[in-house]
């Protein structure tokens, strides 16, 4: 029995340039790499995505639940204006009073929060010399401002007045307002000073965009430390008057 030779290993090569095989080598090579690309790319990109939603998820929760730093409560004296009326504050502990400045005179507000009592008097014509006396009302103790006792909103980013920087606090409107489209924005600092309140609509506007709060109180100036003497005193003389 006559064997036959082996194959030639290069009659292959023969019969296929090299050139050809390498060419046929590199394309297989090349498209399986687009393969492995087009796989891996969505894949990245859910994984990017999810990282995207879960990192947001966590900063909107942590958002939701930051606190709101407790008002000053040492001596303090903030000069502002409320719409267009100047005003100043002086505060220290359960005590405050406002004095607001008008074209016809100047009014006056003490509100002892221990007490719940507020006085008011005025320079007007209608009340000069009469010292008006009532209850405080949830309102009267915030000084119309709404963040005493509200322990939790939403921290949105960093706001500065007055020289003084702080982060911007959101919440929803208190329910007496007009609507849960509403929402009340302060930028308050991290030791508890209100710098700027103002309130905004979640309604989308021609702009396209939510309608920003509008600022109804700025402070233009902070001053920590001691206070004029006798600021809290109750006035005298005045004729009493007392308020339901």
């Amino acid at each position: 029995m006559k064997l036959k030779p082996a194959p030639d290993p290069g009659a292959y090569v023969h019969l296929t340039s090299r050139s050809s095989l390498r060419g046929k080598v590199t394309r297989m090579r090349t498209n399986a790499l687009t393969l492995a690309r087009s796989i891996a790319a969505p894949i990245a990109l859910l994984g990017l995505l999810g990282g995207c939603d879960l990192r947001a998820a966590r900063r909107n929760a942590a958002m939701e639940q930051d606190p709101i730093p407790p008002l000053y409560q040492g001596p303090l004296t903030v000069e502002a204006n409320s719409g267009s009326t100047p005003m100043v504050t002086y505060s220290q502990s359960g005590k405050r009073r406002i004095d607001r400045s008008y074209s016809s005179g100047a009014a006056h507000m003490l509100l002892d929060v221990d007490q719940g009592v507020i006085y008011r008097w005025a320079e007007f014509e209608r009340d000069k010399g009469v010292l008006h006396v009532g209850p405080m009302s949830a309102g009267a103790k915030a000084n119309g401002l709404r963040w005493e006792g509200r322990k939790e909103a939403q921290r949105l980013g960093r706001c500065s007045a007055a020289g003084e920087t702080g982060f911007v606090y959101r919440h929803t409107r208190d329910a007496d307002l007009k609507g849960p489209e509403y929402y009340q924005e302060a930028c308050i600092t991290t030791d508890g000073v209100v710098l700027s309140q103002g309130v905004g609509s979640m309604t989308v506007g021609s702009s396209g965009r939510p309608s920003p709060a509008t600022p109804s109180y700025l402070a233009t100036a902070v001053r920590r430390g001691p206070l004029p003497a006798g600021v809290f005193a109750v006035p005298q003389g005045l004729i009493r008057a007392d308020d339901p």
